[in-house]
């Protein structure tokens, strides 16, 4: 009985074992569905991919030779350097400019509507 009772657990958890792999198995059959059916459109909205597919990863490509060079920690200063930069530049800038502009030709252009209808009073 006690080698019938231990048999059974352990079948039990073979079971409860082989519904998460079967559970995880249908998942990664779903997720691979949607990566085909999202690739295919990809393929269909661009169809230049289809030509230089061969470039794709190779080391001859353009792109493969640019990141091989890219110096990163040289770029991550450039680009804090920028964001430094772009915020001075916000402190000295007045950055409702636009909206100041837009009013004075509206009043600009009421101001010429108001002339040309004392003009014509007068005439």
């Amino acid at each position: 009985m006690d080698q019938r009772s231990k048999l059974e657990k352990a079948r039990d958890q073979n079971l409860g074992e082989i519904k998460k792999i079967d559970g995880r198995v249908e998942k990664c059959a779903a997720d691979i569905k949607a990566v085909t059916q999202a690739l295919a459109k990809l393929l269909q909205e661009n169809p230049w991919v289809r030509a230089e597919k061969d470039m794709f990863g190779s080391p001859d490509s353009t792109e493969y030779k640019n990141i091989r060079n890219l110096d990163i920690p040289k770029t991550r200063l450039q680009y804090q350097r920028l964001i430094d930069e772009n915020e001075q530049l916000k402190k000295q800038v007045n950055l409702n400019v636009n909206a100041m502009a837009e009013k004075a030709e509206n009043d600009y252009d009421a101001l010429i509507k108001k002339r040309d209808k004392v003009l014509a009073d007068k005439g």
